[in-house]
């Protein structure tokens, strides 16, 4: 069988391309990243490629320019396959219903990928790329890395342009990437930012005000990530509601998506419902979500100095039924990261995976824990 007609198969099981006739880019054949494929999220502009962001109605849209994470791929050499589903302008949660494709999971057959990054995880672990790049808002790059089995890892904020990304909410979107083998993170990562430098750290379990309900494959994946990685606690951190706070964060992505979506063809009555509800927003109400947010975000800043590691489930639950509602509490630990713009990583620990959380400049630090955890 020939790579082609390789990935085609596997797209015609798990529906991870938005277009089934997309082809793999190739790349120059030099530089570090030479021969390596790497899977496009669709909101992630590539150079006279749809441009979708999962809308039916931007299917004509075609990139005039790459994206600046894609040109720094491309002159690393590079292999493109761009295109990859995901839910309706980012703002969802399982991949199944932005009018182009419902993607299937490849680690948990019946089961939903996640979202908004869903394409990119299917992608992953069915094989047909080593390494994908999504986007993480609440954690649309950690969840259906979850979900599938594969490492989710979100760098800090602004350290990853977003320019040529189709934005949901500016001041929490953040670029990812997700792959079966920490060493292509490393390799990609390193193109891609600065150096990543593993330091010494400490790591503590960390856990909202009030225990959230977690399935026992978490909590046992949990429980053996920490005694890998010999960590303290749990600790509970100050002023971290998990539902309020989950709320609060949805809040603000409502309010901005209003703007941010005005102009798009958005056919999803769930986000053109998020939009209004977020039009409707009153000064005061915004208010209270933004200040709750930045109040346990700086809470967790405070708690992770140069040295210090969170670990917490990355979800509580493994993946749910596909066709079924999303969990609501999916968010509960990976807002947290974004709210603080701190660098994060999920990884799997059997059919269960589990979050490591670190301060600014701490991408290599968490590199080198989830290379501990894989290994193990």
């Amino acid at each position: 069988m020939t790579d082609a007609a390789r990935l085609r198969a596997l797209d015609d099981r798990f529906a991870f391309l938005e277009d089934p006739s997309t082809q793999v880019i190739p790349g120059s054949g030099t530089g570090p990243l030479a021969g390596l494929r790497i899977g496009v999220k669709s909101n992630i502009a590539v150079a006279g490629q749809a441009w979708t962001a999962g809308i039916a109605g931007r299917g004509e849209v075609l990139a005039e320019a790459d994206a600046e994470v894609i040109a720094r791929l491309r002159a690393a050499g590079a292999d493109l396959l761009p295109g990859l589903t995901m839910d309706e302008a980012a703002l969802g949660a399982a991949t199944e219903t932005s009018g182009l494709r419902a993607t299937q999971n490849p680690f948990a057959p019946g089961h939903s990928v996640g979202g908004s990054s869903g394409g990119a995880a299917a992608a992953v672990a069915c094989g047909a790329v080593p390494v994908a790049l999504g986007s993480d808002t609440l954690g649309s790059v950690r969840i259906p890395a979850a979900y599938c089995g594969v490492l989710g890892f979100k760098p800090g904020a602004g350290v990853l342009p977003l320019g040529g990304v189709v934005p949901l909410d500016p001041a929490l979107d953040t670029l990812g990437l997700l792959a079966r083998r920490v060493a292509d993170l490393r390799a990609v990562y390193a193109v891609l930012a600065p150096e990543a430098v593993a330091e010494t750290a400490q790591v503590v379990q960390l856990a909202p005000q009030a225990d959230v309900a977690c399935a026992p494959e978490v909590q046992t994946a949990l429980a053996r990530a920490a005694r890998l990685l010999d960590a303290s606690g749990p600790d509970r951190l100050e002023g971290w509601e998990a539902e309020a706070l989950r709320m609060a964060a949805f809040t603000r992505v409502c309010a901005a998506a209003a703007t941010t979506l005005a102009d798009q063809p958005i056919a999803s009555v769930a986000v053109r419902s998020a939009m209004a509800y977020g039009a409707r927003l009153t000064p005061d109400g915004l208010a209270r979500a933004e200040a709750l947010c930045d109040r346990v975000a700086a809470a967790l800043r405070a708690r992770l100095p140069p040295g210090t590691v969170a670990l917490t489930p990355t979800t509580p639950t493994p993946a749910f039924a596909r066709g079924t509602p999303p969990p609501a509490d999916q968010a509960s630990f990976t807002v947290l990261a974004n709210l603080a713009g701190l660098p994060a990583i999920s990884v799997p620990m059997g059919p269960a995976s589990v979050q490591l959380m670190a301060g600014p400049g701490q991408e290599g630090t968490l590199l080198a824990l989830a290379d501990r955890l894989s290994a193990a």
